[in-house]
């Protein structure tokens, strides 16, 4: 796996499509939640990225299981229960399963391990003041600094210039793994919901 933020890719650089024709604010939140998740359980490593559809509906899926030994199971789905600290977007734990092409179905419990990263303030999704993100030149000596509050609650926090719908709080939570054999390890688990996300009531 790979991570493009600071390539060419939905949301990154300016924003065009390879089309030619700029993305809408319909089809951007039409992606209500994502998950990007590498993490290691034990005796291997993982990693699925997926957006889910305000319905819970997969708009895409990748992932994969990696061993020492050099085996390899390509990953053909997922779902998860998962549970939010009370009145925010914040996810505490829960578990997710994955379906693998070996026609194993395996599941990963998650438990919350520290405070996790509100990582808009660094460009992400128009959090820079020119409405821009990563992978756009500004020069060799711009700088750009916000100072706002994160504190969990009601309203997505964000940079006081980003309107507060393109607001999307804290996104990376660092996460306890218990693997499907007990093995424990940890996870990188990028999260965020834009709009309405039915399934878990959340927007």
């Amino acid at each position: 796996m790979r991570d493009h933020s600071w390539g060419i890719r939905s949301s990154m650089g300016v924003p065009t499509k390879l089309s030619g024709t700029d993305r809408t604010d319909e089809e951007s939140f039409n992606r209500a939640l994502r998950l990007w998740v590498p993490f290691e359980a034990g005796d291997h490593t993982g990693f699925v990225n997926t957006h889910e559809d305000p319905d819970g509906q997969p708009l895409d899926f990748e992932g994969r299981l990696d061993w020492p030994d050099g085996r390899s199971v390509a990953l053909t789905g997922m779902s998860h229960e998962l549970t939010y600290r009370p009145g925010t977007q914040w996810p505490t734990g829960g578990s997710i399963v994955l379906d693998g092409e070996d026609g194993v179905a395996r599941k990963y419990e998650l438990r919350l391990a520290g405070t996790p990263a509100d990582v808009q303030a660094g460009g992400y999704y128009r959090g820079w003041r020119d409405g821009l993100g990563p992978g756009v030149y500004r020069g060799a000596e711009v700088q750009e600094v916000d100072d706002y509050d994160v504190t969990p609650g009601g309203e997505r926090t964000g940079p006081p210039h980003v309107p507060v719908r393109h607001r999307l709080g804290p996104t990376e939570f660092p996460m306890h793994v218990v693997g499907p054999d007990g093995a424990a390890g940890m996870a990188h688990f990028e999260h965020s919901i834009r709009g309405e996300y039915r399934p878990y009531g959340l927007g």
